[in-house]
């Protein structure tokens, strides 16, 4: 790149850092005809790649002397440039060509639209940083459309009570996001469909859930039988407990049930035994909880 420590550079009245002769007002002084047209091309150009911090570079190179063709060369070199367009290094490393500016911006246009269409929460894949692993990795608009309309479809084909509960805790844009994200990918989307079913499943059984409670059994289960098997299983714990703390007090927590018989949580399982220590002290050692016997008649309580 060339050398710019010896030229002119100076601040005007507003404050605005100029360049040329002192006093001017006019940033192209001192240039040609076909110099302040290749100015005007060259810096309206750089402005629609987002990179209007370069018109003083530009200018710069003019001063100099150089072309408009040079100037563009050079222009790349700069971080500016490289930080803008910053996929074209990991393609070039992976074998692939760099995209020029237009073809670079045109497939980021793409992306953000279908993004918008599908409903993404704003400050989520709407940025060029955003975009720029997508770049890396050569995946086209169409790709793109695929992986998006494939997220939806497996929210779409969920039961009604299922997407109510989902459409409460998570927006389809949301979701979908998710599901787009290389490090998340379709997991979490899974885990939050089967939140939102346990929650479903749940209610048909009297037990009222809360997200927390439902993203626990969503994340330590693997399909809807496994859901429904531990909704069940926590349905039934619950009732035990809110029984034997309407008799002997205690805090366990609706999370609490939902670790210890989920996750196996060794914490919540100790304070849970710890109540039904209680209870076999005053039956004489016997307990509805080793008995397999349902204390409570009052429903599945809240989760």
């Amino acid at each position: 790149m060339a050398d710019f420590t010896n030229t002119p550079v100076w601040v005007d009245e507003s404050g605005n850092t100029q360049y040329g002769r002192l006093g001017t007002t006019d940033p192209m002084t001192g240039l040609t005809g076909d110099q302040r047209d290749a100015y005007t091309f060259l810096k309206n150009q750089f402005e629609q790649y987002g990179l209007g911090s370069l018109a003083p570079v530009i200018l710069q190179y003019l001063q100099q002397g150089f072309s408009s063709d040079t100037i563009a060369i050079e222009l790349q070199q700069t971080d500016a440039y490289k930080q803008r367009f910053a996929a074209n290094a990991q393609r070039i490393k992976d074998g692939l060509s760099a995209l020029s500016p237009a073809e670079y911006i045109a497939t980021e246009r793409s992306y953000r639209q279908i993004m918008s269409a599908a409903g993404l929460p704003v400050g989520f894949y709407d940025s060029t940083s955003d975009f720029q692993k997508f770049l890396e990795k050569d995946v086209s608009p169409t790709e793109l459309q695929a992986r998006v309309q494939a997220a939806s479809d497996v929210i779409s084909r969920a039961p009604s009570e299922t997407i109510d509960f989902a459409n409460q805790w998570y927006s389809t844009g949301d979701l979908v996001a998710y599901a787009l994200d290389p490090t998340r990918a379709e997991p979490l989307i899974e885990q939050r469909l089967r939140a939102a079913e346990a929650a479903a499943y749940g209610k048909g059984q009297g037990l009222t859930m809360d997200q927390q409670s439902a993203e626990i059994i969503g994340r330590d289960t693997n399909s809807i039988g496994q859901v429904q098997q531990a909704v069940s299983a926590v349905a039934n714990q619950q009732q035990n407990t809110n029984y034997l703390q309407q008799i002997y007090g205690g805090t366990i927590t609706p999370q609490d049930v939902v670790k210890s018989v989920v996750e196996n949580d060794a914490e919540s399982t100790k304070k849970i035994r710890g109540l039904a220590s209680k209870e076999r002290a005053s039956f004489g050692g016997s307990s509805a909880f080793t008995n397999g016997q349902a204390l409570s008649k009052s429903g599945g309580g809240n989760l």
